[in-house]
């Protein structure tokens, strides 16, 4: 039994599932013009993109390695930079 893979993309406007439409643009082709339409409004619209986050500086210049443990930072240490992270 396979599971049918479902798309997870939602529309810009309302924040709904999407689906595909469009033309051939010429008789007996596989190309064409394909264009997302909003399930809510029945609207062309566009795909909405989350923005990925992106560090601003470069963690690995600022691990300094316990010269005692294989590890950098304590499991508390670890912790604390990631409350303390803000993005």
């Amino acid at each position: 039994m396979s599971k049918k893979n479902k798309t997870t993309l939602k529309s810009n406007c309302c924040n709904a599932p999407i689906r595909t439409e469009g033309d051939k643009d010429f008789k007996n082709s596989f190309e064409g013009t394909f264009y997302y339409v909003c399930s809510k409004c029945k609207q062309p619209c566009d795909v909405h993109l989350d923005e990925r986050k992106i560090w601003l500086i470069n963690p690995k210049t600022k691990v300094v390695p316990n010269k005692k443990k294989d590890r950098k930072f304590t499991d508390k240490e670890l912790k604390k930079f990631k409350e303390e992270e803000d993005f």
